[in-house]
């Protein structure tokens, strides 16, 4: 099973509020919950308003900088990568989330000028030494090492959650797609509509369409024959035409699908598709409308 990607779950400010909030759950967790720091609960030091202070303020707070930045990586890095399919099997999701580790290795560059310099205002506003500022914070790589875990968490935790939820939404839509084609099966679908030329009203047959259109608020079908105006809206073809045969590419075209010559990558997540009719016409579309032309001619 082929699955779709894209990573607009990363773009959320809930998504990003909730993964630090687990992100600082699990590392404060397994680092304090240690068998080797369990003294800490019954030291001197502790209290617990000074815990909470520094568990909502320290790390809460000024984390989702760091999560928010390693999402903006990824969605930035799958970009250059082209990566926007995956086959549903387990080597392939394992090499899927590998192609990922480079990034992972290299996103405390990107976050911690942002993230220290947040941490450093908050704790040292008293005392604004830029000694402190630069050895203690910003090029304090032993910071590296510590944030491994926690970049690991958040940004393999975000890609699977991300893949959990698309595959999730492709089945309920698949299951969707289905009975709308079981329905679609049992309706009788139009073969002929009338159509207008310069002397008259056309008959025509729906095979002979190659796509129908909106033009400055008038509908036309294209035809191998020439180009006829028609009385429907796009909406109204849409909804009375065979969905196995038309589908939407854009806002202000219905195309024919026994007339697509190809598709190909165009820019930022949009498609060419060309027709064969004899200019070659060619619509833009999303990756969406594509995906869902793809799923029709399977």
């Amino acid at each position: 099973m082929q699955l779709a990607l894209n990573y607009k779950l990363l773009k959320k400010p809930k998504v990003v509020l909730v993964t630090t909030a687990l992100t600082v759950i699990a590392y404060n967790t397994l680092f304090y919950f240690h068998p080797a720091n369990q003294g800490w609960l019954s030291g001197n030091e502790f209290s617990w308003p000074n815990f909470l202070h520094y568990l909502i303020l320290e790390q809460y707070l000024i984390e989702n900088i760091t999560i928010a930045i390693i999402f903006v990586l990824i969605r930035n890095y799958a970009r250059w990568l082209r990566l926007y399919s995956l086959e549903l099997n387990p080597v392939a999701i394992s090499r899927y989330l590998m192609r990922f580790l480079p990034l992972f290795l290299v996103a405390f560059v990107f976050f911690n000028p942002l993230t220290q310099s947040a941490r450093f205002l908050l704790n040292e506003y008293t005392n604004m030494s830029t000694d402190i500022y630069l050895y203690d914070y910003v090029l304090n790589w032993r910071l590296y090492f510590v944030y491994l875990i926690p970049v690991f968490l958040g940004g393999y935790g975000g890609l699977v959650a991300n893949l959990v939820i698309l595959h999730n939404k492709q089945l309920a839509q698949t299951s969707e797609d289905i009975e709308k084609l079981h329905a679609a099966q049992e309706k009788r679908y139009p073969r002929r509509l009338i159509a207008k030329d310069d002397w008259g009203e056309v008959p025509v047959n729906m095979g002979s369409v190659i796509w129908f259109a909106k033009e400055d608020r008038k509908y036309f079908a294209h035809t191998i024959k020439g180009k006829l105006r028609t009385k429907e809206t796009l909406s109204e073809l849409e909804s009375s035409l065979d969905p196995s045969k038309f589908v939407r590419v854009n806002r202000a075209t219905l195309v024919n699908i026994d007339y697509i010559q190809n598709y190909s990558f165009w820019e930022n997540e949009k498609y060419i598709l060309r027709l064969k009719d004899k200019d070659q016409t060619e619509f833009v579309m999303s990756r969406e409308r594509l995906n869902k032309i793809k799923s029709q001619l399977d």
